[in-house]
């Protein structure tokens, strides 16, 4: 055994444990416990679990590690119902003498929690972790128990506090509080977590990290904050809808000139989901820049479009009977003076 020759030391372990009348029954007990031990370091585990049961049998008060033994073996057998109150009795002991439980062994229980899907007990395991071994990797799986269970509030919270703390790292990470942020109606908090992230550089530059960013900013009420982002969102889109966005934003604001330009790339990318409503949108900033041909051109494109085609026509009207009004208000005013009074 010493000699790492385990195959040797478990043939020669054997030979004592078959003549049990040549020696006390305290050493069998005791070499029939080593046995398991050096198959489940073997990994052996059905071998292991044989023979730690056979000497469980035999204790009137077996100790925490023998209880864990046995829990480990049937947990790598998938026997996760059988190892379930083993590994709980293994902890308990430890419990009972004031002790902490070793990390191991919670990780153990833990995840024979996870097997059978039970979240509602894993729960206070994690915690007991994140109490006694304070690791980012716990939190972030108690975080992931929360989402199970359909508890975002609680898990939101988990987050925030790794952010405080300074321990969110990672992209995914940033991503997944900003959204939970949103959706406990905090875009505020969202929108400085994501404008956070792209500045320090943890966030990329993309498509999906500027639209995030945006919609954190436009659900704050931050309207032309969120111009910018959604402006660098939209050029990196492979289609036209962002750009659609970003001109209904700038039409909120009555920036008509750079909703028109807006639109117009959202037309040219094409894939709109309303190409009609673009469209009238389009001759709606056209017509308050004055711009009446133009403005008429865009509403009989939206004509085509069966949605929007009352609308468009409407429109037409309207852009007709302005540009005469403006018209007769440019003509002369003739007065005859030959009129007798």
């Amino acid at each position: 055994f010493n000699k790492d020759n385990l195959d040797g030391a478990l043939r020669e372990f054997k030979k004592i444990i078959a003549a049990p009348d040549c020696v006390p029954a305290s050493f069998v007990n005791q070499i029939t416990y080593v046995i398991a031990q050096v198959y489940f370091s073997k990994e052996n585990y059905a071998e292991a679990l044989k023979y730690a049961q056979t000497w469980l049998k035999d204790q009137a008060d077996p100790t925490a590690d023998a209880y864990m033994l046995v829990g480990q073996a049937q947990y790598m057998l998938k026997r996760y119902d059988e190892a379930l109150p083993n590994v709980r009795k293994g902890i308990q002991k430890y419990i009972d003498l004031g002790t902490t439980p070793k990390e191991g062994w919670l990780n153990l229980l833990s995840s024979i929690y996870r097997q059978k899907n039970d979240f509602k007990k894993m729960l206070p395991v994690l915690q007991q972790l994140v109490k006694h071994y304070p690791k980012k990797t716990y939190l972030l799986t108690m975080g992931g128990i929360y989402n199970e269970l359909d508890d975002a509030p609680r898990m939101s919270a988990v987050y925030q506090a790794m952010y405080d703390q300074g321990i969110l790292d990672q992209p995914s990470e940033i991503i997944t509080l900003a959204s939970l942020l949103m959706s406990q109606d905090n875009p505020h908090k969202a929108s400085a977590v994501m404008g956070k992230g792209i500045k320090d550089g943890i966030l990329k530059k993309d498509l999906k990290n500027y639209r995030i960013y945006a919609q954190a900013l436009y659900l704050s009420k931050e309207y032309k904050e969120a111009l910018d982002p959604l402006a660098k969102a939209a050029k990196l889109s492979p289609d036209g809808k962002l750009y659609n966005q970003l001109g209904q934003s700038y039409i909120a604001l009555n920036q008509w000139k750079a909703a028109d330009q807006a639109l117009s790339n959202a037309l040219s990318k094409g894939k709109l989901t309303n190409t009609g409503q673009t469209l009238v949108s389009q001759g709606l900033v056209r017509f308050e820049q004055k711009k009446y041909k133009s403005a008429k051109l865009a509403f009989k494109k939206a004509k085509r479009y069966d949605k929007v085609a009352p609308d468009a026509l409407n429109w037409i009207r309207y852009v007709d009977a302005e540009v005469y009004r403006i018209n007769e208000l440019k003509k002369e005013i003739v007065i005859n003076t030959d009129v007798e009074v």
